[in-house]
């Protein structure tokens, strides 16, 4: 089976064409003889001539798509990409001629179905071909010195062979998860016939023949092509120029934090030593050739985005250095023309050095070289021998501004610029994939507190500013709810922010989606930007007398989160599960129900106490306190007890209390001091001790375990006792499978404290 890229605008026929059937002419009695362009041209073929010289096609083929409609209930959304670089490189010289054929295929299908049941349906529909193979070829050359034309005829003696995987994913929120992967196998044949010009050399009859060419769609299709062809034979000993860098397979682009103010910084985050060498040195070539009277270093292509990182600088981005630049004072051997140009002083080189600086943890470009030889001939480099000019920086796929050595350290070789599926441990989360930060946006990383770092790729990414990192006689206990957060959702969370990395919101009613962003500085190029992604902002509470905490507008996704207030009289041992329970409100996660609290305030008595209550205010009702443990009556204590919370046993079987269900769940509440239940007297109070802990975990479903229980086994001897607080409400609890921190898909917010 011959390649499908043949049926798209191609490089060759399908085939083999043999020698002979080039130069045959075909003669009827009934009318005109069909000529080979060898003779409509008047083309001499040269046949024992020894050619030496390059080839190289390069095809690119690119398309973006992003669709979505909404009809009553039902919305869909679907995106396609698709990206093809083929280049096929032939080297001509005394020991034959070979064609090398490099080719990657990408392309992905996302489709998003939500139905009017709530089930959310996405697949996802990953090809990859790829080809890296090389095979012998025959050249064969005719000119019309007369013309000036030249043709050139390359026939590969065999296939290479083209590996093709494809990777289908479901994810139903309803009925689960489902893969599937075809591989297979098909072949790359190479045939060109290209008419060029001739020349002849500075040597007495030495031939040159060259041409170059370009085709580009008119852009009527979404589907857009590029293809260029370049060549230069000659025959006698050829001399070629090679471009590579020292270490630069594993070398990625760094930048240098700036703050904005004055004038960016002119020392680069990192430096990459370039060579251009001439091959074969013609110090020890066997035959005489030219040396080059200038090689000169080109910057082809540099990217601009703005500032150095995701999040850096705050202000003024825009002014930042473009991100790839040749500077004087790192080539002082070198002649600076500008920050694209540099090339040798006057003098005769077989090599020369350049330093290419960066200025941004994304940078992204490429270079190339050119020698002028001292027979006047201008040799374009060709990066490792091979047929890619310019060469990338960083090391990085055609369809990618990623540097393949992070992409391999990360095991995500296969993964687009544009992907964001990284999915929780154990199948947690709401059945939305991702963090809102693609694959480049992790690679180029954030700066925190003036450090920079990158991300994981395969983990989902939460940010955090803790608000409280100047009180230190809580820091250690709002650390810890952090981490108890980060454990229980298994979120790869970063909370080392300050105030000069992101805009902040300025109260809990501050909204504006454009406030709070850290993947502000974006490049949105391919995809490579999905959505603004918020950071949740933890701060002390407004009124410094405050015991309550609130995530603002939650439970919800970051983007509606404005803020999350911590108590500043929140008792110090309450901290950290509150820290943890908030936080989880911002990731999506609702209270277990709604209803079954109040707060009380007990005044003593002789032989009872009077509690006030927001349903029975001063001077209150007569209540009798017990032990919840074993129904014995409480002591009567001295003074009132105020600020009580009190839990009230739900009835209905629709609604459910926030202190219900799995006793271990961190969003439960777990600060009830007594329970009023239904099937005792009306105004007794069972008071709770030893006092409930906070919950370290997120449920899997609504159910009590052990004093939440319907029968509980918290008593022994076992006997039955009423439920302390019920199960969860219907449709709330199981909430490891509520988390999502995505804002490309954010929730209605709730606006629960």
């Amino acid at each position: 089976m011959l390649h499908n890229f043949y049926s798209r605008r191609s490089w060759a026929f399908l085939g083999f064409a043999l020698w002979g059937m080039i130069f045959s002419t075909q003669v009827s009695c009934d009318g005109p003889s069909i000529s080979t362009p060898w003779e409509r041209h008047q083309i001499q073929p040269l046949r024992d001539e020894t050619w030496y010289g390059t080839f190289t096609y390069k095809f690119e083929q690119w398309s973006d798509s992003d669709d979505g409609h909404t009809s009553g209930c039902l919305s869909q959304a679907t995106k396609s990409t698709y990206r093809n670089t083929t280049t096929i490189d032939v080297i001509s010289d005394e020991n034959g001629a070979r064609i090398a054929v490099t080719s990657d295929t990408r392309s992905r299908d996302t489709e998003t179905r939500e139905e009017c049941s709530g089930c959310i349906r996405t697949e996802i529909d990953d090809l990859r071909r790829k080809a890296n193979g090389t095979t012998e070829a025959d050249i064969y050359i005719g000119v019309s010195l007369e013309d000036g034309i030249s043709l050139l005829d390359i026939a590969g003696w065999d296939s290479v062979i083209e590996n093709i995987k494809r990777v289908r994913k479901v994810h139903n929120t309803c009925t689960g998860n489902s893969e599937n992967t075809t591989q297979g196998t098909d072949e790359i044949y190479s045939y060109f016939s290209e008419l060029g010009e001739v020349q002849t050399g500075h040597t007495p009859g030495q031939l040159i023949v060259h041409g170059a060419s370009e085709e580009v769609d008119d852009g009527s299709s979404s589907l857009h092509y590029r293809i260029t062809k370049t060549w230069r034979f000659t025959n006698y000993p050829h001399v070629r120029l090679v471009i590579d860098a020292v270490n630069l397979d594993n070398w990625r682009p760094l930048g240098t934090v700036w703050n904005g103010t004055g004038s960016p910084p002119t020392t680069p985050g990192a430096t990459l030593s370039l060579v251009a060498s001439l091959h074969p040195k013609p110090s020890v070539a066997p035959n005489p050739i030219p040396k080059a009277t200038k090689i000169t270093f080109k910057i082809v292509e540099s990217s601009n985005v703005p500032g150095d990182a995701m999040n850096s600088p705050l202000d003024n981005a825009a002014n930042s250095l473009r991100d790839l630049q040749f500077q004087a004072g790192q080539n002082p051997a070198m002649t600076f023309v500008d920050v694209d140009t540099i090339h040798t002083p006057s003098g005769l080189v077989e090599e020369a050095s350049a330093v290419l600086s960066s200025f941004d943890w994304g940078a992204y470009g490429s270079v190339t070289a050119e020698a002028v030889l001292e027979d006047g001939t201008v040799l374009t480099a060709r990066f490792r021998d091979t047929g890619d000019n310019p060469m990338r920086i960083p090391k990085r796929e055609s369809t990618s501004y990623i540097a393949d050595s992070w992409r391999l350290a990360a095991g995500v070789a296969d993964l687009p610029d544009s992907s964001d599926e990284e999915t929780l441990s154990g199948g947690a989360g709401d059945g939305h994939s991702g963090d809102g930060l693609t694959l480049y946006e992790e690679y180029r990383g954030f700066v925190a507190n003036g450090q920079w770092g990158t991300t994981d790729p395969a983990k989902v990414e939460f940010h955090v500013y803790n608000g409280l990192h100047s009180y230190p006689s809580i820091l250690t206990q709002v650390t810890a709810g952090i981490q108890t957060f980060k454990n229980a959702t298994g979120l790869n969370v970063h909370s080392n922010y300050r105030e000069a990395d992101f805009e902040q919101a300025s109260d809990p009613s501050d909204i504006d989606p454009s406030k709070r962003v850290i993947n502000f500085n974006a490049l949105h190029e391919g995809g490579r930007h999905r959505v603004d992604q918020h950071i949740i902002m933890l701060m002390p509470s407004i009124n410094p007398l405050s015991v309550v905490s609130q995530t603002h507008r939650g439970p919800s996704s970051p983007v509606n989160i404005p803020m999350i207030e911590i108590g500043q009289m929140t008792d110090p041992g309450d901290i950290a599960g509150t820290v943890a329970h908030e936080l989880a409100h911002s990731a999506n996660v609702p209270h277990h129900g709604e209803n079954g609290h109040d707060f009380v305030t007990w005044i003593p008595q002789v032989t009872d106490y009077l509690e006030i209550s927001t349903a029975t205010p001063a001077p209150g009702v007569p209540i009798t306190l017990r032990m919840e443990a074993d129904g014995s009556l409480a002591p009567i204590l001295a003074n009132p007890l105020q600020m009580l919370l009190l839990s009230i046993e739900v009835t209905d079987p629709t609604k459910g209390s926030r202190f219900g269900g799995d006793e271990n769940c961190l969003i439960r509440y777990y600060g009830a001091n007594a329970v009023k239940w239904n099937s005792k007297p009306s105004a007794e109070r069972f008071l709770i001790l030893p006092r409930e802990t906070p919950g370290t975990q997120l449920c899997s479903d609504g159910l009590g375990k052990t004093f939440n229980a319907t029968v509980r086994p918290d008593y022994s001897p076992p006997e039955s006792r009423p439920s302390r607080h019920g199960h969860a409400a219907p449709n709330r609890g199981n909430c490891i499978h509520r988390i999502c921190i995505n804002d490309a898909h954010a929730h209605i917010p709730q606006n629960a404290p």
